[in-house]
């Protein structure tokens, strides 16, 4: 089996796992859009494109993490995680096409935010850069899915996802420049903002309505090394729970 068929069925898998009900129209369209027209009724002085967006990546952020979380415990539960780990396939590549694909499939909440915005203040986003923009949402879908999976493969040793998701939720807000621009924030605080592949690509999303163009080169570098790095590290909590899970026979001693 090559990486395309193996990723084909990954994409298989999370798109049958993704089962439409009334619970997940308020989740993916109803709860972005309210959150679009309360956060943009709040701040109509402000530039409304970047109020958009920053609503947008929350939004996004907000269900994928909680989806990301609880992948590994939905593996967990129905007896293919050990199998994961023992595929011929790179249990990482396995994880990520999952998390992947269903940031793909919830691309909608990002929709729904827009339609939301735009139902309260017409705007017309006046984009100079298309291409910037577009590069940016989508750098932004690799850094969430990175993290996400970090998060997945944490789980493999501990079982508390709701704790681990409310406590990074609300600081990643923070640490990306979301809520407040990160030179505003504490300097150890900065330092680890620095460290987050999505800083760099929601600064990308500003200079994506700027003529100047200095700094994007910068800024997409530093967003796929923290993607990298993230991946660096998962790569060795993976290993050490592959080589775990044969010295000890199963993995539900995590």
């Amino acid at each position: 089996m090559n990486v395309f068929k193996m990723f084909s069925l990954c994409f298989y898998k999370a798109l049958k796992s993704k089962q439409i009900s009334k619970n997940n129209i308020y989740h993916y369209v109803i709860d972005p859009f309210l959150t679009a027209v309360i956060f943009c009724l709040m701040n109509q002085k402000q530039d409304m494109r970047m109020v958009v967006i920053g609503i947008s990546i929350m939004a996004f952020w907000s269900i994928n993490i909680f989806e990301c979380s609880y992948l590994v415990i939905d593996e967990r539960a129905y007896g293919t995680l050990g199998s994961i780990l023992i595929s011929p396939f790179r249990t990482q590549f396995i994880l990520f096409s999952e998390i992947f694909t269903v940031m793909l499939l919830n691309i909608p909440v990002i929709i729904a935010v827009f339609l939301g915005g735009y139902c309260i203040h017409p705007y017309s986003l006046f984009i100079e850069k298309w291409w910037l923009f577009l590069l940016a949402y989508f750098l932004c879908i690799l850094s969430i899915s990175s993290i996400g999976l970090m998060i997945a493969v944490f789980l493999l040793f501990v079982r508390s996802a709701r704790g681990i998701m409310n406590i990074i939720e609300y600081p990643f807000y923070l640490l990306s420049g979301i809520l407040v621009p990160t030179e505003q924030l504490p300097v150890p605080f900065q330092w680890i903002s620095k460290c987050l592949p999505t800083t760099y690509a929601f600064r990308m999303f500003q200079m994506a309505f700027d003529k100047n163009t200095v700094g994007v080169s910068e800024n997409l570098v530093r967003c796929l090394l923290g993607i990298v790095m993230f991946h660096f590290f998962i790569a060795i909590m993976i290993k050490f729970t592959e080589r775990q899970a044969l010295i000890k026979g199963t993995i539900e001693l995590y």
